[in-house]
């Protein structure tokens, strides 16, 4: 059994029972309160009965809701401690967060065998580190979830990290602003929902108190990813060679940003530096290029800019780019950058829209199989969805309503869970200029939304009538 607890307004009994069902909506009022259900109840309720056990909902209004799903599965008798690297990590420490995943990490920590200690508060933090120090021990790394109650997540990391400690923050939302504020303090920062091994690929890349990474000190050293250097100036392009060549990089250079696109189209990179500024193509029209070619998979790619002004890192995420660097390069603020975006590639090689699908088959077929049918059936409900999201969008962002931010997410959401790669990058994006009520953008990428949303209905339409004439 699994249950999933929140804290927020709850659900009245007469709304619970429609909450399974796909775009079950009672009154526009409901939707403005409530949200809509969408895609992602339905879709879990489908898999939790094709694995042979149930989902459901226990709720009362205002004191919040838990879902659960109970699946009818076996003890393994293979001992999986051994799939885990042995991190050599003498001590981790994690604060703020409910009691409930404060106990889950435990578990993840115990498993990869590195030694914990919880609080519940920074006071109660500093209090254990203090205790911990007496006895000699100091943490390898503090991990803070944000929001902690008796604190900004922001001063308690530059707290740790002026005494030397590595702090990680996990974020429980998009914050550009506080992201930035975060990496400028040297506080490296996660995203939730949190991956066990983003976390634990973290934990072992840093610098222990030894001064060797957990990583290196066990032996597993990994070939660093192949980077690309989009830049025009031939000074900059030296700079940045000698620079990332020190740091054991290897670097293929490209002097604008049509180039860009063709490298990426022959090779995979492991991350692509970019400036924004260059001759026949500048780095926001490639960054947008190669978001709309990407087949699979996301390739960081990160901003080079002079102009270190207010709202440049927030045009640069906007345009598609995972992160933003000052020029003049500084060394330590590179390594920063390649720490945090490093070892979160997942760069394929990129195809032609024309032969890429639109919508990743394997992501679903991975999930049913060869159960044609049923993805068929899937992959309408997901239209149906996808089409209902698009006009509201376009009604919520006519009159540059606050809504339209939620309604981004709802798509961004849905479209992952078919593997709607593009669909829901360019989700993302809106979602971010939205949020920043960037009305302006929002108008650029919304013709975008419109094609990409032909596009699957088209993959759509084809994929269903081959299925229901028995390809």
């Amino acid at each position: 059994r699994f249950m999933v607890k929140d804290s927020g307004i709850g659900i009245p009994p007469e709304l619970q029972s429609g909450l399974f069902q796909p775009f079950t909506q009672a009154d526009s009022s409901t939707t403005r309160k409530y949200g809509g259900t969408g895609l992602g109840l339905a879709i879990s309720k489908r898999l939790a009965e094709g694995m042979g056990g149930k989902i459901g909902v226990e709720s009362s209004e205002g004191r919040g809701a838990t879902f659960w799903v109970t699946l009818p599965v076996s003890v393994g008798t293979e001992d999986q401690s051994s799939t885990w690297p042995d991190a050599r990590l003498r001590m981790v420490m994690l604060a703020g967060d409910t009691p409930e995943n404060r106990k889950l990490w435990g578990m993840y920590f115990e498993n990869w065998k590195i030694p914990y200690a919880a609080a519940d508060n920074f006071s109660d933090l500093q209090k254990r580190i203090g205790e911990l120090g007496a006895e000699g021990i100091a943490p390898d790394a503090v991990l803070l979830f944000d929001p902690i109650e008796d604190i900004s997540v922001l001063r308690a990391g530059q707290i740790l990290c002026e005494a030397g400690y590595h702090a990680i923050c996990c974020l429980s939302g998009p914050d550009a602003e506080l992201k930035a504020s975060l990496e400028t303090k040297g506080i490296s920062v996660l995203q939730k929902p949190l991956k066990q091994s983003s976390l634990l690929d973290m934990l072992m890349n840093q610098k222990t108190v030894s001064g060797i990474s957990a990583r290196e000190s066990s032996g597993q050293q990994e070939a660093l990813p192949r980077i690309l250097l989009a830049e025009d100036n031939g000074v900059n392009q030296r700079v940045a060679v000698h620079m990332l060549g020190k740091l054991g990089y290897v670097v293929d250079v490209v002097n604008n940003g049509e180039e860009a696109v063709e490298a990426l189209r022959r090779e995979n990179y492991g991350m692509v530096f970019m400036d924004c500024q260059m001759p026949v193509m500048d780095g926001y029209q490639a960054t947008a290029a190669i978001r709309h070619l990407e087949s699979e998979g996301h390739t960081p790619i990160i901003a080079m800019t002079a102009n270190a002004m207010e709202g440049d890192r927030e045009k640069c995420i906007r345009a598609g780019m995972d992160d933003y660097i000052s020029k003049p390069l500084e060394i330590a603020r590179l390594q920063e950058v390649l720490f945090q975006w490093g070892r979160i590639s997942r760069g394929k090689k990129i195809l032609s829209r024309e032969s890429a699908e639109v919508i990743d088959l394997s992501h679903l077929e991975g999930i049913f199989g060869d159960e044609r049918e049923v993805i068929a059936d899937l992959l309408e409900l997901f239209m149906d969805s996808t089409l209902n999201l698009r006009d509201r969008i376009w009604s919520e962002m006519s009159e540059q309503a606050q809504g339209c931010a939620h309604l981004l997410h709802e798509l961004k959401g849905t479209a992952a869970n078919v593997g709607a790669h593009s669909l829901e990058n360019l989700a993302r994006n809106m979602e971010l200029a939205a949020a920043e009520q960037d009305w302006e953008g929002m108008k650029e990428l919304a013709s975008e939304l419109d094609f990409e949303v032909r596009l699957a209905a088209e993959f759509v339409k084809k994929y269903t009538g081959e299925t229901n004439a028995g390809f």
